[in-house]
């Protein structure tokens, strides 16, 4: 039977520096460029964050008053934590919360096997499949993001069940996307990827910075299911740091003190970036209180229609 809990939602800002995980493992080693774990002390105070429980785990969610009061459709963010993370810690910390109270949106956190991806992934869909069956959500506007491991489930998400989700934010780490199901032709996925500058990169062999191998390989897989890469197109880090993939545009922005800058990949027939790439300022592998703002930011360009088709609405 389903339990919900209201909880008062005044909460430590904690930073619990979780690392990610290999595929049914334990966590990989942090390189040595990663800085140590930091404290933050923050109370917000926007509502209710309610508990429920979904195939014996718990869910978190957060459903702001306003869509409980109109009972109108609206677009659901799924956010997963890092491995060994509290689940609902990490969602605050990325700022969801705040965001969907400002948006209108709701935002839901699963208590999963942070230490595994794709094995985790008809769970997960088992979530999403009770919000859209019990809550009003929009099934055009459900997205996948998460901290650290949260982002390789959202990559293995887009493998087993791409037709649920309108795009994909993976924060700080990934991993790679296989063909495994024979989809690379049936779908695409809009995407973004996050990453402090000093989080998890190593130096190239002529000394250029690049994300870890199981990042490249993610973002390459990622490029050629979005066939926007042709399969001879090979990564350079010298001319594209971190990347390796000479974007179409790039912006920076300053916020919070931090450098971001922000890499535009576009593909035919959208006027939105199709796939961007941030890097910040950071060496410290943690959930950032900005990401939420920047993957809304990116999210809010797409919708996938009833066809399975991924949809601009920057151009309805």
């Amino acid at each position: 039977m389903e339990h919900i809990l209201a909880i008062i939602f005044s909460l430590h800002f904690l930073l619990s520096g979780c690392s990610p995980a290999q595929e049914g493992g334990e966590p990989l080693k942090q390189p040595e460029n990663v800085g140590s774990n930091s404290s933050v002390t923050e109370t917000l105070e926007v509502g209710e964050v309610e508990q429920i429980t979904v195939g014996g785990k718990t869910v978190y969610l957060y459903v702001p008053q306003t869509v409980k009061a109109n009972s109108v459709k609206v677009p659901m963010v799924l956010f997963m934590c890092g491995t060994t993370c509290d689940p609902l810690d990490n969602l605050v910390d990325s700022g969801w919360v705040e965001l969907a109270e400002r948006e209108g949106i709701i935002v839901i956190s699963p208590d999963y096997n942070n230490y595994a991806t794709y094995s985790e992934t008809g769970f997960l869909i088992s979530v999403v499949d009770h919000m859209l069956a019990n809550y009003p959500v929009d099934p055009q506007r459900v997205y996948s993001t998460g901290f650290s491991n949260g982002g390789a489930a959202s990559v293995a998400l887009t493998r087993d069940y791409p037709q649920y989700f309108a795009a994909i934010s993976a924060m700080g780490w990934m991993v790679d996307l296989d063909n495994r199901n024979g989809i690379f032709e049936r779908y695409d996925m809009p995407f973004q990827v996050v990453q402090g500058d000093g989080e998890f990169t190593v130096k190239t062999s002529s000394g250029s910075m690049a994300v870890m191998r199981d990042e490249q390989e993610s973002i390459r897989s990622l490029m050629l299911y979005n066939e926007m890469l042709s399969d001879d197109t090979q990564p350079d880090y010298d001319r594209t740091p971190y990347w390796g993939y000479l974007p179409d545009s790039t912006h920076n922005e300053t916020m919070n003190g931090r450098e971001w800058q922000f890499c535009d990949y576009y593909k035919e027939g959208y006027s939105a970036p199709f796939a961007q790439l941030v890097t910040v300022e950071d060496s410290e592998h943690r959930p950032r209180p900005e990401e939420a703002g920047i993957a809304w930011e990116f999210f809010k360009n797409y919708m996938r229609d009833s066809d399975g088709g991924i949809v601009s609405l920057s151009e309805t």
